[in-house]
């Protein structure tokens, strides 16, 4: 990114030659090209922070623009999603989530918001006749309309220098409360979701 002295430097070349185009440090014409200069160095500088904002995952003075643009906060995030890195996650996840009902959708939306998760399908009763030994026992038929999500040990929120600010925690532990939220938004109608916590 050009500096104040390099924009200077650019201006005065651009200059026709001669006694009126003093390129002299005390000039006033150099004088007026540095105030100038000045200028466009800023500009230049603003120009790059914005390519920085363009992105979701990066944006700082946009954020709250692309939140509202992702229907953010909601219901599911607004007490979770406090921090700058908490608040870029949840848009993020946001925008890209692609709506799906595939165990492996699920998987994917919890490893976006952070967590680690073993999800366990629909399950199947015993039957006398097609099930065999080792197979679990008991449930009836009403495993078939259940699934399981656990969520393996706590998220743990650590300070990180660019994506923290001062007064966050250095390491916090947080319940799951953004994805039970959003896992219980998304259950299918007809199924019962069961989430527990493993330590």
């Amino acid at each position: 990114m050009p500096n104040a002295d390099q924009y200077l430097i650019q201006m005065q070349a651009l200059l026709p030659l001669g006694d009126a185009w003093p390129r002299d440090p005390d000039a006033v014409l150099t004088l007026l090209l540095a105030g100038i200069a000045g200028d466009m160095a800023r500009v230049d500088g603003r120009c790059t922070d914005l390519i920085e904002e363009t992105d979701p995952r990066t944006t700082l003075e946009l954020l709250s623009e692309w939140e509202a643009f992702a229907g953010l906060p909601d219901a599911c995030t607004a007490s979770v999603a406090t921090s700058l890195g908490e608040r870029r996650r949840s848009l993020w996840a946001a925008l890209t989530q692609k709506d799906g009902l595939s165990l492996n959708y699920f998987q994917r939306l919890a490893e976006r918001l952070g967590y680690s998760v073993t999800i366990i399908g629909r399950g199947r009763p015993f039957i006398c006749g097609r099930s065999r030994c080792g197979h679990v026992l008991g449930g009836g038929h009403i495993e078939r309309l259940v699934w399981r999500v656990t969520i393996n040990g706590p998220r743990i929120q650590r300070f990180r220098c660019g994506s923290s600010r001062a007064g966050d925690r250095l390491t916090r532990i947080v319940r799951a409360t953004d994805l039970e939220c959003l896992l219980r938004r998304m259950n299918p109608a007809h199924l019962e979701l069961v989430i527990a916590y493993q330590d």
